[in-house]
């Protein structure tokens, strides 16, 4: 579960753009008065799909640039206090690495030191599909404006890497970085030369810091208290993915009983074997999207020993055989195409 940080910002977005609250929030679940809540917590689907219509609402495949662009770092509240009460620009990273939760963060980030360079990983904390598109490229172009304000000086990027397809929209890739880009790359990474990893930021200030990182850290645990159990399922099993877990053994990486896991699942009116079935689906349509992979190679990544059994589970899983899905993915890539 996320705070609802960034989908409260891109409501406010995108009614500056003259786009009604209802139609960014349309078939999420959410709706403005449960956003209020400073409390209130959001899913990745609900997510998905408010990432899916601003898209849709813009007809704009490059907004997460643009959301990036709009992006301040005072709206993301304690977390930036925190960052720019840091002692350098090392520190701030971290706390953004670590506490990224906190801003409703999509996707995973993590940091690389180098001798002459620093690198930034992101990754998916589940499949996203083109929502990590748009994901990658808002939180590239807030991290560099981002270490720009903290450190004072002009962010020098060596590279950026891309683990997608090169869009219809690369050439603004390379107008709003100007550096080497990459796609089809092995993951997702942008380097930067400077500013150094280790300049000290003119904002730091070790005690009101050192307050705010134990609340920062307060209300993570508050945060993984409320996750609910399925949620924290479906991230154990993107890494235990091939084979997936007995329930048993699930159960043990989870931290409960057998017994415990079930009931909580009930309770969420789920079970393991749906929690299993959906992510399972969710992965295959991912992998299904490229043409580096034929059914036999997804079936075993998804932990099927025969192709013709990830066959079956996926036509009883989305009611589409293989072929009738990629062709429907076929048609919705010219359409997006033509639009």
């Amino acid at each position: 579960m996320l705070r609802a940080v960034q989908i409260r910002r891109y409501v406010a977005v995108m009614q500056q753009r003259g786009f009604a609250p209802e139609s960014v929030l349309e078939g999420s679940g959410l709706d403005v008065s449960r956003l209020a809540d400073p409390g209130f917590l959001v899913d990745l689907p609900e997510c998905r799909a408010v990432v899916s219509n601003l898209i849709r609402l813009t007809g704009n495949q490059g907004i997460g640039l643009d959301m990036g662009q709009e992006t301040q770092l005072a709206e993301f509240g304690i977390i930036a206090h925190a960052m720019m009460s840091a002692r350098t620009l090392r520190q701030a990273v971290h706390y953004w690495l670590r506490y990224s939760n906190l801003a409703g963060m999509l996707i995973r980030i993590t940091q690389l030191d180098e001798d002459e360079s620093w690198t930034v990983v992101f990754s998916e904390i589940e499949p996203l599909g083109f929502v990590y598109n748009f994901c990658v490229e808002e939180i590239i172009v807030t991290g560099i404006r981002f270490a720009a304000i903290l450190s004072g000086q002009e962010v020098d990027i060596a590279r950026i890497c891309l683990s997608y397809p090169a869009p219809l929209h690369a050439q603004v890739y390379a107008d709003t970085f100007g550096c080497p880009i990459q796609f089809n790359a092995p993951r997702s990474s942008v380097t930067i030369r400077k500013p150094h990893f280790d300049v000290a930021l003119s904002t730091r200030d070790e005690e009101l810091n050192e307050a705010l990182i134990r609340q920062c850290s307060r209300v993570m645990r508050q945060i993984a208290g409320n996750r609910p159990v399925s949620t924290r399922l479906r991230a154990l099993l993107l890494q235990h993915a091939a084979p997936p877990p007995k329930l048993e053994e699930a159960a043990h990486l989870l931290g409960i009983s057998a017994r415990s896991l079930r009931r909580h699942l009930v309770h969420e009116s789920t079970s393991y074997q749906r929690v299993g079935d959906e992510f399972r689906l969710d992965l295959a349509r991912e992998y299904l999207k490229t043409d580096e992979l034929v059914p036999k190679e997804i079936g075993f990544l998804l932990g099927f020993r025969d192709t013709n059994a990830f066959r079956r589970a996926f036509k009883t899983w989305s009611g589409l055989t293989i072929q009738e899905y990629r062709r429907q993915l076929q048609r919705e890539k010219a359409e997006r195409r033509s639009a």
